[in-house]
Parts: C-alpha cells; sequence; structure tokens
C-alpha cells in the first residue's frame, strides 16, 4: 500500500476474485428463490446495464438469469419503469452520482422489491449508507446470499 491507497493491480485482481463467488451466490439465491417461489424481477433497465459489462463470460451468465427474470409487462414493472425515470433526476438519491442507478434503484422499489442486488462497488455499495431509509435492501449477490443461507435448506 502507497499512502493508504489499494494499487490498481490490486483493486483490478480484486474484482477478477470476487465475480466467481458473486456468480456463484447468485446461482444458490435464484436456486433457493425458484424452491420458494419467490418472484425474482429485473427490470429492463437491468438487462441494458448488464449488457455494459466488459468481461464477454460474465456478461453472457448474467444476462442468461436476467432474462430469465425480466419483467416488463406487470403492472409493478410499469410502476417500476416511472418511477425509476422520476427517480434518475430525483435529489432524493442524489448521493448516487450516475442517473441509471438512480433509475435501476426507483425500477426496484416500484416493482416492490425487498432487496436491490448489485455488484456494483465503485458508487451504489460505497455510497449505500449515504442514501434516506428505502423500502427495500441494497446488498451484493454475497452479501444477499449470506442473508438467506441459513434459511435455505427449508425449501428443499
Amino acid at each position: 500500500l502507497l499512502d493508504g491507497k489499494i494499487p490498481q493491480s490490486r483493486v483490478s485482481s480484486r474484482r477478477k476474485s470476487t465475480t466467481g463467488y458473486d456468480i456463484e451466490a447468485l446461482m444458490h439465491v435464484f436456486y433457493t428463490g425458484q424452491r420458494a417461489y419467490w418472484n425474482l424481477a429485473a427490470s429492463a433497465k437491468t438487462v441494458d446495464e448488464i449488457s455494459n459489462t466488459p468481461d464477454d463470460a460474465v456478461r453472457e451468465r448474467l444476462l442468461d438469469y436476467a432474462i430469465e427474470v425480466v419483467d416488463q409487462v406487470s403492472e409493478g414493472s410499469r410502476r417500476g419503469r416511472d418511477l425509476g425515470r422520476r427517480l434518475s433526476d430525483s435529489a432524493l438519491l442524489g448521493a448516487l452520482p450516475d442517473p441509471s442507478d438512480r433509475e435501476l434503484l426507483g425500477n426496484a422499489i416500484g416493482m416492490g422489491c425487498d432487496v436491490f442486488c448489485t455488484r456494483d462497488h465503485k458508487t451504489i455499495i460505497r455510497r449505500r449508507h449515504l442514501l434516506p431509509d428505502l423500502p427495500l435492501r441494497i446488498l451484493t449477490p454475497v452479501e444477499w446470499w449470506r442473508a438467506i443461507k441459513p434459511w435455505a435448506g427449508l425449501w428443499c
């Protein structure tokens, strides 16, 4: 460490090393959700964001999951789309510098989601403590799996 900062080579290697854990965690979350009959959902904006993932293999794996759960036709989806558009320009979620991140959170809130799952450590995870109280939890895939793992066996 130089001047208390993590060298860039370590940042990129950390990101690469957590990708496998995140994919495995998502696999377990989605499998548990399927057995528990949870409604797992992704907005069309989520698919757009995943499409920007630079790593081809990761992008394809995540798109496979997201496309299966994307909801574009329900009333909740329409509410989510509308709220997302309004929140993208709102100061309410101003702690997030990217309007797309604010829109994604609005989509999830409007769809009635309990959890907003993201790997975006750079903006969302790092700033989630600065957001107002929201009606959902913002978690990484590993955090989400860690939260439900103790009860996953109930849905065998």
